[in-house]
């Protein structure tokens, strides 16, 4: 399906539909999407920690989520 075929049938469905729940939500996403467009640039410190953070991974230096849970309610009850 092309790009044009896909529009297509967006105006169509949109046309059709007066469900405003609907058209609100469509608006509001490519609103949402188009405004975020822009390329983000990371900083030297975020490169960092990601690197940090694969390399922490790789080695298997991670959690489960249970472990998390646990190391949490731990933190939180003391």
């Amino acid at each position: 399906m092309t790009t044009i075929d896909i529009k297509e049938q967006l105006i169509s469905k949109i046309q059709v539909t007066d469900d405003k729940e609907i058209l609100s939500g469509v608006l509001e996403l490519l609103e949402f999407e188009l405004n975020n467009m822009d390329t983000y640039t990371l900083t030297d410190s975020q490169k960092q920690s990601i690197a940090l953070s694969k390399k922490q991974i790789k080695e298997g230096l991670v959690y489960s989520e249970e472990e998390a849970d646990k190391l949490t309610d731990q933190w939180l009850n003391e």
